[in-house]
């Protein structure tokens, strides 16, 4: 900002006081005018940051719902391989079950939260609002962690190959490794239902768009 001196020679106290208002009014309009340039930014910042959230937040959703939907199928499949290696073990007649299902995982995007901390769009939301993108985005952090140590402990399921040709004495070894899974797909349900939720209240609050 550039202040510009008097035109004329002050003579008195008056003219003073006239450059000194002139000068001040200025300034004022100055700022005021910045300010309300500075809060439009603001304002185009948070609502890119809104639209960022929701469309993130939907698609992560319809992937989790989806994912909950084919989880019924592997669960299913694992409880069969736990009675299939029990009855192994047992020294029992075992009939292998129908393995059908793809195990798929899925991994949640936050490019909507690393933008908008990136453009510290957060920062000009709302609390309430922030509060509730927050919560979402840290259990979608938890959310991802969980899914990448159950993929590592589905690969190493995985190398232990056909279950019919395990020998003997690696069939408890499998059959620990098939209830450690199990565990994982459960808590990876529940994960998937309380980021479900988070989503749903941050939605409600980010409203339609």
């Amino acid at each position: 900002m550039e202040i510009e001196g008097p035109q004329s020679p002050i003579h008195s106290f008056r003219d003073f006081g006239i450059h000194i208002a002139t000068v001040t009014i200025g300034i004022l309009i100055a700022l005021g005018l910045e300010s309300l340039l500075e809060a439009h930014r603001n304002h185009v910042l948070v609502e890119h940051a809104r639209q960022d959230f929701r469309t993130e937040f939907r698609n992560n959703r319809a992937a989790l719902i989806k994912d909950l939907k084919a989880a019924e199928a592997t669960k299913a499949e694992l409880l069969g391989l736990i009675q299939y290696g029990q009855s192994r073990l047992a020294g029992k007649t075992a009939t292998l079950p129908q393995l059908s299902s793809v195990r798929s995982f899925t991994q949640v995007h936050s490019t909507a939260w690393e933008t908008a901390t990136a453009t510290q769009a957060v920062i000009h939301l709302p609390f309430q609002e922030a509060g509730l993108i927050s919560s979402a985005q840290s259990k979608q952090v938890f959310y991802n962690a969980l899914e990448s140590r159950a993929e590592d402990e589905w690969f190493e399921l995985a190398a232990f190959g056909d279950p019919r040709t395990i020998p003997a004495d690696q069939i408890a070894p499998a059959l620990q490794k098939v209830r450690i899974a199990y565990a994982y797909l459960t808590s990876e349900e529940d994960a998937e239902q309380q980021l479900i939720a988070a989503y749903d209240k941050a939605l409600a609050k980010l409203g339609p768009g």
